[in-house]
């Protein structure tokens, strides 16, 4: 066996193109795995964003509905537009009577304010993206309150539900 001395020990330039291909390759699954999960934490992270703004509202609610001596709100069933979603709860506090007041916004924040009845309402926001609150009054001592609330836009949009039965004591 002979060896060729004149010959250099080494990669030809095709075998070093074939390489490169090869961590190319490799480097650019990297780089979409990366971006994909990217891609679904971002969503994890909207959907659970969402479902809490809903939670935390319909908590708030439900607190202000089973203090209630009075509740005024929307027809059963019915969404009032945006801009002017309103229900009311009379509640005592300490022996005099405050108004609690909830309105939604065009730009789905949930606003409250709780303030005696004599004097103007102070808000404050207590959620976001909410899309909807519906109520049913299934006996005159429980109401259904339904929220909805979106988060992002077109394809990428992501809704969740809350829902509560409440028993309303005490209210006429």
């Amino acid at each position: 066996m002979m060896l060729n001395r004149g010959r250099l020990m080494g990669f030809t330039l095709l075998e070093l193109a074939a390489a490169l291909s090869l961590i190319g390759v490799v480097g650019l699954s990297f780089a979409h795995l990366y971006l994909t999960s990217q891609q679904q934490l971002t969503q994890a992270v909207l959907i659970e964003s969402t479902q809490a703004e809903a939670a935390i509202a319909l908590e708030h609610i439900k607190r202000q509905l089973l203090q209630a001596v009075a509740v005024i709100v929307p027809a059963e069933g019915e969404n009032p537009p945006p801009s002017t979603m309103n229900f009311q709860i009379r509640r005592r506090v300490g022996g005099s009577l405050m108004n609690a007041q909830y309105r939604r916004l065009l730009d789905g924040s949930l606003q409250y304010s709780e303030v005696p009845q004599d004097q103007s309402a102070q808000w404050t926001n207590i959620g976001r993206n909410i899309a909807a609150i519906t109520f049913t009054r299934n006996s005159q001592s429980r109401l259904t309150v339904n929220i909805r609330a979106t988060a992002g836009s077109g394809g990428g949009a992501r809704t969740t539900k809350e829902q509560a039965v409440i028993g309303l004591v005490g209210v006429p």
